[in-house]
């Protein structure tokens, strides 16, 4: 059973660790293999399921992202929070990591509204290492536009699909920061469409 297991994970890791063939492969490859696409109706149970994922009991409450994007106070939103176990494009050794995804409901329709891919390392080489490795991953696909920085921050920037992308899914912003408890680094990548 252990060495199916063991298997199982070789080929699902080598599925995303090649070289990207368009900017939807490179950006389902950030996000563990899982098929980026928030009209999906698996979206939230495909990360679930991913073996190199793992989640507790999500956060249910009610909240003004919810309430604005099903249009209704009532709706209530669903932060899940899947740890992740290794960093799926580079052989950065990560201390931390973690993919948010936070879902608006009402009257059993869903809809995403957060998703955040989050990354903490020892040391500002590792971070600036890590964001190459972003770089060599995306290049190909994207416009990559740096943005000012403030002081604590290591690396700010947006990159920009050069081709069509799922609705949502046209840009990532990424933040390399001072961690806030003052030790190590942390790395953000949040998907948006505010330029589409």
């Amino acid at each position: 059973m252990n060495r199916i297991l063991l298997l199982l994970s070789i080929v699902i890791f080598s599925s995303f660790t090649s070289k990207p063939k368009s900017y939807q492969d490179a950006l389902n490859q950030l996000f563990f293999g899982i098929q980026m696409n928030y009209a999906s109706p698996t979206f939230v149970g495909d990360f679930k399921k991913h073996p190199l994922l793992w989640y507790e009991q999500p956060v249910v409450k009610r909240s003004l992202e919810a309430t604005v994007a099903m249009n209704d106070p009532e709706a209530t939103s669903v932060t899940y929070e899947f740890k992740m176990k290794e960093d799926p494009i580079s052989t950065i050794k990560a201390t931390a990591g973690k993919i948010e995804l936070s879902v608006a409901s009402f009257n059993k329709k869903e809809k995403i509204i957060g998703l955040n891919w989050q990354m903490s390392v020892e040391t500002a080489a590792e971070a600036q290492e890590f964001y190459k490795a972003l770089v060599e991953h995306f290049g190909d696909y994207c416009e990559i536009t740096s943005r000012e920085k403030e002081a604590d921050e290591l690396q700010s920037a947006v990159f920009i699909s050069k081709e069509t992308a799922p609705e949502g899914m046209k840009q990532l912003s990424v933040l390399i920061t001072k961690s806030i408890n003052g030790t190590g680094y942390d790395i953000f990548i949040v998907p948006g469409s505010s330029f589409e």
